[in-house]
């Protein structure tokens, strides 16, 4: 929740740059990396397929959010952040891995 927090610390690690173009879950599995969803969960979420796409549309149901709505707030946070980018707000806080 925005402004209830003093000092906030959070992290993150892209990886997708690491997985070549149109590799699939299968891939990983081949590769001895495990499966995407494992029997725990597809217990406890009985077997729902998982995708962005899904989630987006949960999302939008749960929240009577329009596509048009999303879409364009999607838009709008990407315009934001590259304003943002350049402008040199994140100049202390994004380290470019060589």
């Amino acid at each position: 929740m925005s402004g209830v927090q003093d000092v906030v610390i959070a992290g993150g690690v892209e990886s997708m740059s690491q997985v070549p173009i149109g590799s699939s879950s299968l891939d990983g599995v081949k590769a001895g990396h495990g499966a995407p969803n494992g029997d725990n969960i597809n217990r406890k979420y009985n077997n729902i397929v998982f995708s962005q796409f899904e989630g987006a549309e949960i999302t939008a149901k749960t929240f009577g959010i329009s596509r048009d709505e999303m879409d364009e707030f999607g838009y709008l946070s990407h315009v934001k952040a590259a304003k943002a980018t350049n402008e040199g707000r994140f100049q202390n806080e994004i380290v470019t891995r060589a």
